[in-house]
């Protein structure tokens, strides 16, 4: 899907089918984007998520604290271990859904999503964040 693309026609051009939810969910996430900023759209988009889904979004939840609970302690931060191959260690830091990273891919294609995207989602959404201090 184009990004100035209307997404009923695409919708309909491509033969898909969704809920009336999810295509006005689309149309405002769309007009969102542009009249605010990267972030406020995101923040959108994960509640829309939330909404749509709301049996996946608990299912994500209950197994987000399952994995904290879970997840090894290494020098006394959760969510860190040794690589036995490299030596070095490996972080899990988040936890975020697919659908999620999908969603902002399509809206925004040429956002890097690096060390400070990351840093920025764990302070915007902390219920993601596997990583902590024990």
């Amino acid at each position: 899907m184009s990004i100035n693309t209307d997404p009923i026609n695409w919708a309909t051009n491509n033969l898909k089918w969704a809920p009336a939810k999810v295509v006005e969910s689309i149309t405002q996430l769309v007009e969102l984007k542009e009249n605010k900023s990267p972030w406020e759209v995101i923040e959108e988009i994960v509640r829309v998520w939330q909404e749509t889904c709301p049996k996946t979004y608990e299912s994500f939840v209950y197994d987000i604290e399952m994995t904290k609970r879970n997840s090894k302690v290494t020098k006394g931060i959760r969510g860190i271990s040794l690589d036995k191959e490299t030596g070095g260690y490996l972080r899990h830091r988040l936890d975020i859904p697919v659908k999620v990273v999908y969603m902002i891919r399509r809206l925004y294609p040429d956002m890097p999503m690096d060390k400070e995207f990351y840093k920025k989602w764990a302070k915007t959404f902390p219920k993601m964040v596997i990583e902590s201090k024990v």
